[in-house]
């Protein structure tokens, strides 16, 4: 995926935004999420970012998998350090997970992009597919079904700010 393709479905959300990573800093640091988010949220955008718990196993052997002990876990942190500046907005709801990530989802209003995860690859190694929202499209309920799973046994990131 292209990063023209990102640039243009990150600035073009109006509605909603959702996310299911176990880091996704690229985010913030190749596309200002941050700032986005921000800016965003005070035109009423929603904002549901799912990212992992660093503590948690999963994390922990999705590292050791990519060849990265404590080097995912550290993404993780600083992941979650750069949310702690939006996640009391209104309209912007932070969680951690802990559960097998089998793949990162990124819903842009009616644009979703999934990053399958191959065994032993980084994410950024693996393909990403677009796939738009059509009336009756399976695929786009089948995995946004996965992130409201993920979502329900989320943990909302309510601590003070991290620093």
């Amino acid at each position: 995926m292209t990063g023209a393709v990102w640039e243009s479905l990150l600035t073009a959300v109006e509605h909603e935004m959702d996310v299911l990573v176990f880091s996704g800093a690229f985010l913030v640091e190749q596309y200002n999420l941050v700032p986005l988010i921000q800016k965003k949220a005070e035109r009423g955008v929603r904002f549901r970012l799912l990212v992992g718990d660093e503590t948690t196993p999963a994390v922990i052997q999705r590292a050791k998998d990519e060849g990265t002990p404590g080097g995912l876990e550290g993404r993780v942190q600083l992941m979650r350090r750069y949310l702690s500046d939006v996640w009391n907005l209104e309209g912007v709801e932070v969680r951690t997970h802990g559960t097998i990530l089998y793949n990162s989802i990124y819903r842009f209003d009616d644009n979703l992009l999934v990053n399958g995860h191959a065994h032993g690859a980084l994410a950024g190694q693996s393909p990403v597919m677009h796939y738009r929202r059509t009336d009756g499209g399976s695929i786009w309920q089948h995995y946004m079904r996965s992130f409201e799973q993920v979502w329900s046994v989320g943990i909302p990131e309510t601590g003070t700010k991290r620093g």
